[in-house]
């Protein structure tokens, strides 16, 4: 065999190498895209889980309006929720059935609230 033909074997074997490098290296991209989305997935998982374990709306919680009038979310009845003013005690609207009167839904809230602009007070404020 000539070293013409030896050459042009051993560069067919490199470039067989090389293209094995280059599926592996396209497995190892796919592996940790792979990964990524499922750290993603477990990340809202616990974001969720985290959400749930500390309520936004529940008994006791205190709002302002656009107005600056503070409200207080209260249970009236058993499963019924409404928003009190605590200048006038007079309620935001009719109180609104709810699943867990401490945990209160974004859509049992905006029930609530009647789709008004209420903000949070944070505890302890």
């Amino acid at each position: 065999m000539s070293k013409a033909s030896e050459a042009k074997k051993a560069l067919g074997g490199v470039i067989k190498g090389i293209k094995v490098i280059k599926e592996s290296i396209t497995e190892i991209e796919r592996d940790i895209r792979d990964v990524y989305y499922e750290l993603g997935d477990l990340i809202q998982q616990e974001a969720t889980i985290i959400i749930k374990i500390a309520p936004l709306h529940q008994i006791k919680s205190r709002y302002k309006n656009k107005r600056g009038a503070e409200y207080i979310l209260a249970r009236v009845d058993t499963s019924l929720c409404g928003l009190i003013c605590l200048a006038n005690g007079e309620r935001w609207r009719a109180p609104v059935l709810v699943g867990d009167a401490y945990n209160i839904t974004e859509e049992e809230f905006s029930h609530i609230s009647a789709s008004g602009e209420f903000t949070l007070i944070p505890r302890g404020e």
